[in-house]
């Protein structure tokens, strides 16, 4: 059995092994399968590098003659070529993927022996989520027209749901790395319909909730449509929305949740981010009816300015900086969404955020000295912390 601390190909090699996020799978291969993976990763690894220098036309030395196997080969990078460090790791990497696809079996037979195998009830816990999933919708009355309510009442009734998605999610995650275990789904292991995998479970609690959110908005303003500009009071509804659909389009990606999401963003203020949006569907659109609903959204984008005129949706970074698009307030923006939401103390600060901050941007806007010392003295310093 190999030691992991011998060589910089055992340490990488354990390190990889280490930072995987099933830990089955390292347990599985260090108890009979570790001589193999380094076998495996040995033979094939000049002929990887090889390929990467002349696809990437990368500039690499070239290794002096007394380097004759992958482990003097790593050693040396290692040591005498550390700028080349990152293409030697990744090159361990692949080939340790690829081991761990040809020797699926085998690692699940050792995890089976070690009682630590795949849920025999994989497909009724499927089942049940994708069950749960559809009783969700049903019961909010997502598909229906929205009763009206305060702000309070449409948050008291939404957080038990997002908790039940949370908890949903939960075991999902657990799904996801039997499904991978499993290579679910594949020619080997066909999709079974009535029990979907993991991942596309996942994406459609991040599509629910982002719903959920949207039927909270309406409940304490107007209707949404494509192209509509959303209240004060409808905002911290609108980035949770915003903020549950981001997550879904990391699982998998389309047309449609993408001009969705450029119409929440407008909705919420974000006219920089849904012209982006639209302007990135365009190059990839063929479609003429699509194409048409994107050319409207944009018409409805053209109309709304984040500072005076009709739409004075305006964060105080905005207002400040006098550019929706200024480095900081992307930043600031890219904070609250990532971190700020990912919170109910987060979140609770945010929803205030929003009940006060039009006040604060309309007179920053109209007195140009204020908005010059909240740059200077709040949103700059700020986005630099947030940013490191």
């Amino acid at each position: 059995m190999a030691d992991f601390e011998n060589n910089a190909l055992i340490q990488v090699v354990g390190s990889l092994l280490d930072g995987m996020r099933d830990v089955r799978i390292p347990e599985a291969i260090r108890k009979g399968l570790l001589d193999e993976l380094l076998d495996f990763v040995q033979n094939g690894f000049f002929d990887d590098l090889g390929a990467r220098i002349e696809n990437e036309q990368i500039t690499f030395p070239g290794f002096p003659d007394e380097v004759e196997t992958t482990v003097q080969a790593l050693d040396w990078i290692f040591a005498e070529a550390v700028e080349h460090k990152d293409l030697a790791v990744s090159i361990v990497a692949g080939r340790v993927g690829v081991f761990i696809s040809v020797n699926r079996q085998k690692i699940l037979e050792i995890l089976v022996s070690l009682g630590k195998g795949p849920s025999a009830n994989r497909d009724v816990i499927a089942k049940d989520i994708a069950a749960t999933l559809d009783s969700i919708r049903s019961n909010a009355g997502v598909d229906e027209p929205a009763e009206k309510s305060s702000a309070s009442k449409a948050q008291d009734d939404l957080d038990p749901l997002l908790e039940k998605l949370e908890e949903l999610r939960e075991q999902l995650e657990n799904l996801i790395l039997d499904d991978q275990l499993l290579g679910y789904p594949s020619e080997s292991n066909p999709l079974k319909p009535e029990a979907p995998p993991g991942v596309i479970l996942l994406r459609e609690s991040w599509i629910l909730e982002a719903d959920l959110w949207v039927q909270a908005a309406q409940r304490v303003g107007d209707e949404l449509p494509e192209g509509a500009v959303g209240s004060y009071e409808q905002h911290p509804f609108l980035l949770g929305a915003i903020v549950a659909l981001q997550e879904a389009l990391t699982l998998g990606t389309n047309h449609e949740d993408l001009l969705r999401l450029a119409a929440l963003r407008h909705a919420k203020g974000d006219v920089g981010e849904a012209r982006l949006i639209c302007e990135r569907l365009e190059e990839v659109v063929e479609d003429p009816d699509f194409l048409s609903r994107i050319e409207a959204l944009q018409d409805s984008i053209s109309d709304s300015s984040p500072l005076g005129g009709k739409d004075k949706r305006c964060f105080i970074a905005t207002a400040a900086m006098g550019d929706p698009d200024a480095f900081e307030v992307v930043i600031l923006r890219q904070w609250r969404d990532e971190t700020l939401m990912s919170t109910g103390l987060g979140r609770l600060f945010v929803r205030y955020y929003y009940a006060y901050s039009p006040y604060l941007a309309d007179f920053i806007a109209k007195h140009p000295l204020v908005g010059a010392a909240v740059r200077r003295l709040v949103v700059v310093p700020v986005a630099r912390l947030v940013s490191k």
